[in-house]
């Protein structure tokens, strides 16, 4: 039996939640400090790039990549059966989370995405 925990990403904490300040100040059309990054736009949505961690090293790309292999997301669809709605939970492992959301973007899975956790295997000391 697999033992699932909530876990933040390999950035940490100090860095989403920097993130979520950001944002949440654009969302309420107040300014951002000179010393912070600057929230920009693309592709429909907003993005701020960071380029270390929140103790002020560079990010390490293998580091990065080798801490997100160990991830997998729960991703919890709405679905219309039987007149009546329920919630369908996907276990998808990291590697497969964009080919699994493209499958959506085909029809090839119905129903609408309500959220996406992202959650790493509770391994015992």
């Amino acid at each position: 039996m697999t033992i699932f925990v909530q876990y933040n990403c390999v950035m940490g904490e100090n860095i989403d939640d920097k993130v979520i300040r950001l944002f949440k100040k654009i969302q309420k059309n107040e300014n951002t400090a000179t010393n912070e990054p600057p929230v920009k736009f693309f592709a429909g949505v907003n993005y701020v790039r960071l380029d270390e961690d929140s103790n002020g090293r560079p990010f390490k790309k293998e580091a990065i990549l080798e801490n997100a292999s160990k991830f997998y997301y729960i991703v919890r669809v709405l679905k219309l059966k039987n007149r009546k709605y329920s919630l369908y939970n996907y276990n998808v492992p990291h590697e497969k989370i964009v080919e699994f959301i493209s499958l959506f973007d085909k029809n090839e899975l119905s129903g609408t995405i309500i959220e996406i956790d992202k959650y790493k295997p509770y391994e015992p000391a």
